[in-house]
């Protein structure tokens, strides 16, 4: 029976009329329906038909196979990010604190991750990058380097393009695994202001440290047998000898490294009075001013094998005994990487050049406080401003060698620059200079001027980059005395004394850099304590080429201390 009028009627209609069969092949098209029998009984079509619960189960099977897909993709890709964001935080948290890092901050491993050697730019290059920074107006120096940091207690060099915060802290920023993780292979990094080691400086500390450092036994019988006052060419071949050159910048801790060198070298090695030798009337016999015969012929007749220039320039001819010069620079080792063998060390003596470097403000200031006070006991001493000024109006009438005016020197403006550069800086600027767009912009102060026109001290300037490069050790003397003064005497000289060792100067007080004086003990010499905010910062704009030279030396001491330099 039908139940459902409008159901049956729709049955009854395609009963009498039944619906054409399409064929869905291509090649068979679909018979006529006047040549089939009317008689002949029609096969339906199976019906596929879904019901309404089967349509609902299938599309919540669907969505929820969906949604475990989605999760599994979505769970991988957390975890791939919130890998990368550990490192990023990390990095971002030690660029804002500046930190070293602790073993509880986390670690990415990375097998593929290579750690490479640093290696040291061209000569020419940290040229270029010491220039373009020296060419800088110094008012934006100061805010580059950090100046404007009212609390130094923790410096943290501003833009810092040296480096430093992480040097001093003993982290390598282009090789420590917590700084520098990357996706992928690290890569060998040129630092663009690292120089290569000077030329045969390897070849040169080797034999000094065999010879003397040790203090072996032949050496003891060698001193042992030569008596005061005897000549001693017999007993020495200067053709095969080494002289330590010290370059003494005045109170820059050159009183402490002499007795450093008098608690590691035999006596009579050591010239008596502050490393310096004598000659005719002159206790410091003015050694910086010697021709390179007279220093042959001196390591001839005396048994000194270390000297100190402390009132002269330095003499860039000095350079030629180990084979060098401002413009012949290279590797420390005697083949290069191509396996070519280098110009050979020439005949002794060679020289190792060692010199100490302080902040320049300060040293200008602790040069004051001794020349114009301590040492004369003057009771109505000038002022650090009328001290300067004299002196450097007296540098005119300088002359290497001689009495003449030779303190005044340790007032110059850019001192650093002066003494590298073989004395050509000049002590006060034209009229012409002063009236520049650039000596116009000089900050007011009753410190005499600098020399502001780059046609004048460019030239001073790349000379002095260039010469102290070719210095085997450049040592900040704030930690000459500390672990890392000590790992860069024993590393190139040998020494493992690092102590005060004459009687007279344990009774003076120490200051935290390991200084000792003559007379009258440490002062306190920290220039921004002692000045006001405006001459502090005048004396530092006007010695702008010196604060450069000074931060350069220090991160190259601590990048070649703390980072596997490739120096092949």
């Amino acid at each position: 029976p039908c139940f459902n009028l409008a159901g049956c009627l729709v049955a009854e209609t395609e009963q009498a009329n039944p619906p054409a069969i399409v064929s869905t092949s291509l090649m068979m098209p679909t018979p006529s329906l006047t040549n089939v029998s009317s008689t002949t009984p029609l096969r339906r079509r199976p019906s596929f038909h879904l019901t309404r619960q089967k349509r609902l189960l299938l599309a919540m099977s669907t969505l929820a196979l969906f949604g475990i897909g989605m999760y599994i993709w979505i769970d991988a890709a957390l975890k791939v990010n919130n890998s990368h964001n550990e490192s990023s935080s990390h990095l971002e948290r030690v660029l804002e604190t500046h930190d070293l890092p602790t073993e509880n901050d986390p670690i990415v491993e990375k097998p593929d991750l290579i750690i490479s050697a640093v290696q040291p730019a061209s000569l020419s290059m940290v040229e270029e990058f010491l220039l373009s920074l020296a060419q800088k107006n110094p008012s934006d120096l100061w805010t580059l380097f950090g100046k404007d940091q009212i609390d130094e207690s923790e410096n943290t060099y501003g833009e810092d393009p040296f480096s430093l915060k992480y040097l001093e802290k003993g982290i390598c920023p282009w090789t420590d695994p917590k700084i520098t993780q990357r996706n992928g292979k690290n890569i060998d990094i040129t630092v663009d202001w690292l120089p290569p080691k000077p030329l045969h400086s390897q070849q040169i500390a080797e034999k000094f440290r065999t010879k003397y450092a040790l203090k072996n036994e032949e050496t003891e019988q060698m001193i042992a047998s030569v008596k005061i006052g005897r000549k001693t060419v017999e007993l020495s071949d200067p053709f095969d000898e080494v002289i330590l050159w010290y370059e003494h910048l005045s109170k820059a801790g050159g009183t402490s490294f002499c007795e450093i060198v008098n608690s590691n070298m035999p006596r009579l090695m050591v010239p008596r009075y502050h490393c310096m030798p004598r000659k005719g009337e002159f206790i410091d016999g003015r050694v910086g001013s010697w021709s390179n015969a007279e220093l042959i012929q001196h390591t001839r007749e005396e048994l000194h094998r270390v000297v100190s220039n402390e009132w002269d320039p330095f003499d860039l001819n000095k350079l030629v005994m180990s084979g060098r010069n401002i413009n012949n620079f290279g590797s420390s080792n005697s083949v290069d990487r191509s396996g070519t063998q280098k110009e050979n060390l020439p005949p002794g003596p060679n020289l190792l050049f060692v010199t100490t470097l302080r902040e320049p403000c300060d040293r200008l200031l602790s040069a004051y406080t001794f020349f114009a006070i301590t040492s004369t006991k003057n009771e109505n001493p000038p002022t650090f401003q009328q001290w300067t000024t004299s002196n450097v109006n007296r540098c005119k009438n300088y002359k290497p060698g001689t009495r003449s005016a030779y303190r005044s020197n340790t007032a110059r403006m850019n001192h650093i620059v002066w003494r590298f550069s073989g004395g050509s800086l000049p002590h006060l600027p034209t009229d012409e200079d002063m009236k520049s767009e650039r000596g116009r912009a000089v900050r007011r102060s009753e410190f005499p001027p600098p020399v502001t026109d780059e046609k004048v001290w460019v030239p001073s300037f790349k000379t002095s980059v260039r010469a102290l490069a070719n210095h085997d050790l450049i040592l900040p003397m704030d930690v000459m005395t500390k672990d890392e003064g000590k790992e860069a005497f024993r590393r190139l000289l040998g020494w493992n004394r690092i102590e005060i060792r004459k009687k007279k100067y344990k009774k003076l007080p120490e200051s935290s850099n390991g200084q000792v004086v003559t007379v009258g003990g440490v002062k306190n010499s920290n220039a921004r304590e002692s000045l006001d905010e405006d001459e502090y910062r005048a004396l530092w704009e006007r010695n702008w080429l010196d604060n450069i030279l000074f931060l350069w030396s220090r991160a190259v001491f601590f990048a070649r201390l703390h980072c596997n330099v490739d120096e092949s």
